[in-house]
């Protein structure tokens, strides 16, 4: 919680999200009304793991400045304010999924309080996001300085090469899982080696929204 308090937090490029006056209409209010639903469709389920799914990110996280002090922003943002807007908090999410995207990202948080792990598996169509700046490479210099609402990013990644993800959901009644990035390689060129990820239940929850922190 205090290194929580004294990272930075990571603002919205689009300003609405830290408009709290826009909140009560528009896509944000249709947004939280999808995930008020959330609750009663997973109430009495005997699932031991959740996953949320959504085609664009909750938030995809912009290094701005790759090769100096990292700048980060979120270039998606409106579904994160929503869950803050809904007051929903689903236990058991081992996490989320998205693409739209056309790279690879992974985001995790601190602690088992902190939000589920979110993964961008958008690396897989006709053409990858162009290196440039305002996307997201260099991810990783941000580890452990900057939050997402309120919560600590400890571990994150960005890679712009073709591939795919997997996952493996052990048998042997664990709750938790293991997500696989792999790359493409060939005779010409070397794909980036694998990115394994151990997925934990988490809650999913927003306590705060990009007004507010």
């Amino acid at each position: 919680a205090e290194a929580a308090n004294a990272a930075p937090p990571v603002e919205p490029m689009n300003s609405d999200c830290a408009n709290a006056s826009l909140f009560s209409g528009g896509t944000f209010s249709v947004f939280a009304g999808q995930f008020a639903q959330l609750p009663s469709l997973v109430s009495g389920t005997t699932q031991s793991r959740l996953w949320v799914g959504a085609h664009r990110p909750f938030y995809g996280l912009v290094n701005t400045q790759p090769a100096n002090e990292p700048v980060l922003f979120s270039f998606d943002c409106e579904l994160a304010t929503s869950i803050y807007l809904s007051n929903i908090s689903i236990p058991g999410v081992l996490g989320v999924l998205s693409g739209h995207f056309h790279a690879f990202e992974i985001v995790e948080f601190l602690g088992p309080n902190g939000f589920p792990t979110t993964i961008v598996n958008g690396n897989s169509g006709t053409q990858l996001a162009t290196p440039r700046q305002g996307q997201p490479f260099g991810l990783e210099r941000v580890n452990g300085k900057r939050t997402v609402l309120g919560e600590l990013v400890t571990s994150t990644q960005c890679i712009g090469e073709f591939g795919f993800g997997i996952i493996d959901v052990p048998l042997d009644g664990t709750t938790s899982a293991i997500h696989t990035a792999k790359f493409l390689s060939d005779e010409a060129f070397q794909g980036h080696a694998d990115v394994t990820t151990v997925l934990v239940p988490k809650a999913l929850h927003a306590s705060v929204s990009f007004a507010t922190t």
